[in-house]
């Protein structure tokens, strides 16, 4: 049979996985009984519903995963300008969004060099265009997921098939993990082995996650606790959970969570604005977390401080961005009127809310009635948004075992998990059928394979 010589690498992985489905569907089936009872055993859910329904990982190739890191790593002196202004002049606190309680907390010296010692950068990468979203940098759920649904697709027999043609592997991202928490501990001036806290609400849904990351910082040899904020108390210059000393946090509540219920987090607060307690990530991570980071790359004032190379890699890499305002913006080198554009180009755009973690707020302009889109215009202008340019997607076939294993198109949003603001550890692969990602609104995650050979 004749190679075809413009088939990728990937796309020939999947063909061959999917023709692997199809040679053997009981077998196959079999396989989905196995996959579902380990994901069930090791928490991988959200509720009843299992967040990952697709018999196939993502595949990426060696070149293309090298060419994530290579991006990351160029994007880091970008957001590394827009904190070093919000520190130095508080004008583009303000300009960002920052509410005063959030002002306050990222005074606190964390003691550490990187604002977000571990985020996760969303993109969306196709062979011709590859755009970063949004930047979750203060809590990049998905680490503990991913690590233990690779090892779940390891055990199965299709799995172990497709190896026998395939050289793959995973870039587990708990390592790097805990590598960082006791870095940034280091760095903050911890000289002994640090006692370590999740600190995490009693009904988070991310619980099951965060005890397969427990399980992780244990194995490693580290005295580690889950608890809610409302159960710690500073004793004689110490943070405790009953009579377990903390030495460093790992902060799994976001700063919005923090707010709603200031008076709960406050033990915690205070010991680390005393320097008693290493928070990792800082409450500087506020700071790249608001949609806005996008917007101030596009900024004459950020832009003028970035080298030639730095302001190419936004231009090409960060989709086009602006905070929602009554102003003339540059779009492709020409001066516009903001707000007339954004009115007559919904097919383009899409408008986020600020300081919103979740794709509730969000209004997709090609989805939107023109009548619709000007009241969300209205809304936008009212409140703190954002603008963001509509960018290529990435779609591919997966096997949904809800649906006897039949071949689904969907959209795939790539996460790159970095750490210490540069490296990348790993690559989340979040699917959905609607342009909304999230676990509430349908969406799934898959692990993420990368084709050697």
């Amino acid at each position: 049979m004749p190679i075809d010589l413009d088939i990728s690498p990937v796309q020939l992985a999947i063909k061959d996985y999917h023709a692997l489905i199809a040679r053997d569907r009981s077998a196959a089936i079999e396989g989905v009984a196995r996959l579902h009872d380990e994901m069930r055993q090791r928490g991988l859910a959200s509720g009843d519903r299992l967040i990952c329904p697709f018999l196939r990982p993502f595949f990426l190739s060696r070149p293309e995963y090298e060419q994530i890191r290579a991006v990351v790593k160029l994007m880091r002196p970008a957001f590394d300008l827009v904190v070093e202004k919000a520190l130095s002049d508080s004008k583009w606190l303000d300009w960002l969004g920052l509410n005063d309680i959030e002002k306050q907390l990222i005074r606190f010296d964390p003691g550490f060099k990187a604002a977000s010692a571990m985020a996760r950068l969303d993109s969306f990468f196709t062979p011709a265009s590859f755009k970063f979203i949004d930047f979750n940098a203060e809590f990049p759920s998905g680490i503990g997921y991913d690590d233990a649904m690779a090892e779940a697709f390891s055990h199965l027999p299709l799995f172990k098939q497709f190896r026998k043609t395939r050289k793959v592997r995973f870039v587990a991202s708990q390592p790097s993990l805990v590598h960082t928490l006791i870095a940034s501990y280091k760095q903050w001036g911890g000289k002994n082995k640090p006692q370590i806290a999740i600190i995490s609400w009693e009904d988070s849904q991310t619980r099951s996650e965060l005890e397969l990351i427990k399980d992780s910082i244990q194995s490693h040899g580290f005295k580690v606790i889950i608890c809610d904020p409302r159960h710690l108390e500073l004793r004689k210059g110490k943070l405790y959970y009953r009579d377990f000393r903390i030495d460093l946090v790992y902060r799994a509540l976001r700063l919005h969570e923090m707010q709603a219920r200031l008076k709960d987090c406050l033990p915690m607060a205070e010991a680390g604005k005393a320097g008693k307690v290493c928070i990792v990530n800082s409450f500087r991570t506020m700071i790249l977390h608001k949609k806005a980071v996008f917007a101030a790359l596009y900024e004459d004032q950020i832009q003028a401080a970035m080298s030639p190379a730095i302001k190419q890699a936004v231009l090409e890499y960060i989709p086009w961005t602006r905070k929602v305002t009554d102003r003339r913006v540059i779009l492709n080198g020409k001066e516009i009127e903001l707000l007339a554009y954004i009115e007559g180009n919904r097919r383009k755009l899409v408008l986020k809310p600020n300081d919103d973690s979740e794709e509730s707020g969000i209004a997709i302009g090609w989805e939107t009635e023109q009548d619709e889109w000007n009241l969300q215009i209205r809304k936008a202008m009212e409140g703190d948004y954002v603008v963001q340019q509509r960018i290529d997607v990435r779609r591919e076939l997966f096997p949904d075992t809800r649906d006897n294993l039949r071949l689904k198109d969907m959209l795939v949003d790539t996460g790159s998990y970095v750490f210490a603001g540069k490296s990348v550890g790993g690559i989340q692969a979040r699917l959905s059928a609607s342009s909304f990602f999230d676990i509430a609104h349908g969406g799934a995650q898959v692990p993420t394979f990368i084709i050697e050979g």
